[in-house]
């Protein structure tokens, strides 16, 4: 019986050492479990931090895409303003050309009518000249 008791101390030993070991154990377990869920909080605050600058990340390209549209516009409306103006150039320029040949066709025109003139002017002092003549003979013979 002596020897039954031992053996029953010795178990009652193991078992209170295990008891310990295992107490020990879940001490050092409950702590890393501890320290896991700061480490996993931290995680989920860098998580939400994350979520948040992506969204604004995607905010901001979304307002960056909104003003590459509002350029696009505005670029194609100017074309079209450049275009409008451009005709209007052209326009411009037609009646440019236009009156231009008109000024050279009204000057051309107006050479001729001094030429026409200078010429009528030169028969007038012709004319004149053989009236003055023809008047002085007319006056010889009446006073002859």
């Amino acid at each position: 019986m002596k020897s039954l008791a031992q053996e029953s101390k010795a178990s009652a030993e193991e078992i209170t050492d295990l008891i310990r070991s295992l107490q020990s154990t879940s001490e050092r377990a409950g702590t890393v479990m501890k320290e896991a869920l700061i480490e996993v909080e931290k995680g989920g605050s860098a998580v939400t931090e994350s979520i948040l600058v992506f969204s604004e990340v995607i905010h901001s390209v979304n307002e960056i895409s909104t003003i590459m549209e509002e350029i696009a516009v505005a670029s194609e409306e100017q074309a079209a303003g450049v275009e409008e103006i451009t005709a209007s150039v052209s326009e411009v320029k037609h009646y440019v050309e236009e009156t231009t040949a008109e000024s050279d066709r009204t000057a051309a025109a107006s050479r001729e009518s001094s030429h026409a003139t200078d010429m009528i002017a030169d028969k007038i002092l012709d004319i004149e000249q053989a009236v003055a003549a023809v008047t002085g003979k007319i006056q010889e013979f009446q006073y002859t």
